[in-house]
């Protein structure tokens, strides 16, 4: 194929995928360059190709949208998922006359449940944080399921969670387990959420300081639990792993959990610029959520192994066991995507 090709993506009709497309990073070159290639070095693989035979009789991609740097395209040695297929743009894709039927009384469900997941977060009593029958019920009320398998691959002794990313609700699934976890925030929350001490779920906010204090075993005996990807997707990909975990990796096992979200009428609880009120309000607003929790097997660094190596193989492990890619994107890079999603906006 020769240099300077230029392609076209014949989904990209829709205003999402126009803007996927065309994307202009200026502060960001070399993430507009990636979004592009990786859209190109799946078009054979995923949709049909217009072709046309050039004035040497090679034949030549037609497009009109994005053209790579004057390269030639080099096979993909992977599939990675792109931009526009982990993150949605709408909470709703389809209006079925169920779903409209529904509607009212999604609305009336969202005010009281969004209500009841303030009153845990602020309530610190352990007869309704940390109790099995008072947390069965509450999650009865949130309208969630929580599966787990192959819970025996949990360590006894002290050891550090890391799973995927996909709903505000996802710590749901940490409050079904019988131990108590010590999860990581973003320090940008309230002081308030950190100080609660009967949570059966402790939340903590992510500072040099906490991290330098939780690799001391001997302070601290409960299990750690992250979310490396430090964004959600839509499941259909996952964002690159941060490498924060490592700080607690040399000296505890890692325990891969790839988690798998069911939500009727297909409704996205999470689309690329929705805040946490929006997304804590459709996951509120469908009548049930069914999160599957799968543990994989506990690892741990190996002699000579790098800490990128050991972070790059525990998320590969969770990807395949999910059956996605992994997009060439970070959490940074997608709050870049959310600034430039916003100015086409205006």
């Amino acid at each position: 194929m020769t240099p300077g090709t230029v392609f076209t993506h014949p989904t990209l009709t829709s205003s999402s995928g126009a803007f996927f497309a065309t994307l202009h990073c200026s502060r960001a070159p070399s993430l507009t360059a990636a979004l592009a290639r990786d859209h190109l070095s799946r078009q054979k693989a995923f949709h049909p190709c217009r072709c046309k035979r050039s004035s040497s009789g090679s034949r030549q991609l037609v497009s009109a949208v994005a053209v790579v740097d004057q390269e030639p395209l080099q096979p993909a040695r992977e599939t990675r998922p792109t931009a526009q297929q982990i993150f949605d743009l709408q909470h709703v894709p389809h209006l079925s006359p169920s779903l409209v039927l529904y509607f009212p009384l999604g609305v009336l469900l969202a005010s009281i449940r969004m209500a009841l997941w303030v009153l845990l977060l602020a309530a610190d009593v352990a007869w309704l944080t940390d109790n099995n029958t008072s947390i069965a019920v509450l999650q009865r009320i949130l309208g969630v399921q929580v599966d787990w398998h192959h819970l025996d691959r949990i360590p006894n002794k002290r050891h550090v969670l890391v799973s995927n990313h996909l709903t505000a609700g996802d710590l749901m699934m940490l409050y079904s387990l019988p131990q108590h976890y010590i999860h990581l925030i973003s320090a940008k929350l309230p002081e308030r959420i950190s100080q609660a001490n009967h949570h059966r779920v402790r939340l903590w906010h992510a500072t040099k300081e906490m991290y330098q204090d939780l690799t001391d075993s001997s302070a601290h005996t409960d299990p750690i639990h992250l979310f490396p990807e430090g964004v959600m997707t839509n499941g259909s990909g996952m964002v690159q792993f941060s490498r924060g975990f490592m700080r607690f990796g040399r000296s505890l096992p890692i325990v891969p959990v790839a988690l798998r979200v069911t939500v009727p009428w297909n409704i996205q609880t999470h689309t690329l610029t929705s805040n946490f009120a929006a997304n804590l309000f459709w996951f509120c607003f469908v009548p049930w959520v069914r999160l599957d929790a799968t543990v994989l097997k506990p690892t741990s660094l190996s002699e000579g192994q790098g800490n990128g190596a050991f972070v790059e193989s525990v998320q590969k492990t969770i990807a395949t066991e999910l059956g996605v890619g992994i997009a060439d994107i970070t959490n940074q890079e997608k709050k870049q995507l959310i600034r430039q999603y916003s100015k086409r906006k205006h």
